[in-house]
């Protein structure tokens, strides 16, 4: 009798290029638990667990960035504009194109500082640099209907959805 082995699907992000290296985006693949992934080598025991602790201590270190900034921004700024989370927004974007571009066009970096910055760091400090690198990927590759319904269909949808949080919490 054969037995078949079951194997666990798990996410992996990478970051797709064109011929001439420019990236195009975030891509999600599926790859499965225990085949060789990234470094064609099969994956020891407990070695599946270094990529949630890589995006965790990103994550640890942009939260606690996120909270200095907001911070600073409401002592010299004040609490009149939600300044903090604009500049968190701002900087976000601009980091994520700047690192993202650096590492897929000219330099070779590890799958593991990917995870460390662009998902766990970044994606700590403000999730909004990923919807505007996403957005921007879309763009370029002239799916202006994707992107517009990507970025109007995000606030229109986020908006609601905080509006529908407010309105459940006042209910319980």
């Amino acid at each position: 009798m054969h037995k078949q082995s079951k194997r666990t699907k798990y996410l992996r992000l990478e970051v797709k290029e064109d011929s001439e290296g420019s990236s195009k985006g975030l891509h999600r693949t599926f790859a499965e638990k225990g085949r060789t992934v990234g470094h064609g080598r099969p994956k020891r025991l407990g070695e599946h667990m270094i990529p949630f602790l890589v995006i965790g201590v990103g994550g640890f270190l942009g939260a606690n960035c996120r909270y200095l900034v907001g911070g600073w921004a409401v002592d010299h700024l004040g609490t009149g504009f939600p300044y903090g989370t604009l500049l968190i927004n701002v900087t976000g974007s601009f980091i994520i194109g700047l690192f993202l571009t650096l590492i897929t066009g000219r330099f070779v970096a590890p799958p593991s500082v990917r995870l460390f910055f662009a998902i766990g760091f970044l994606g700590a400090y403000t999730t909004f640099s990923t919807y505007m690198w996403e957005s921007l990927a879309l763009l370029q590759s002239k799916a202006y209907l994707l992107a517009a319904t990507n970025l109007v269909g995000s606030l229109l949808l986020g908006v609601f959805a905080v509006t529908l949080g407010v309105i459940v919490s006042r209910l319980v």
